[in-house]
């Protein structure tokens, strides 16, 4: 959990891109980042009304 959410920064601070996420956190977790980081956009779209 604690290292999906490291990676979670280390995107949005454009340090690492998907492929370096996924080379990093294997198939599982990366499956886990990814839905985190898609329902956190969808959450941020929502309270911006777009």
């Amino acid at each position: 959990m604690r290292k999906v959410e490291k990676y979670i920064n280390l995107y949005q601070e454009n340090k690492i891109n998907v492929h370096q996420a996924y080379k990093q956190l294997g198939g599982r977790k990366y499956k886990e980042w990814w839905t985190k980081l898609y329902k956190q956009a969808e959450q941020t779209t929502k309270e911006r009304g777009l």
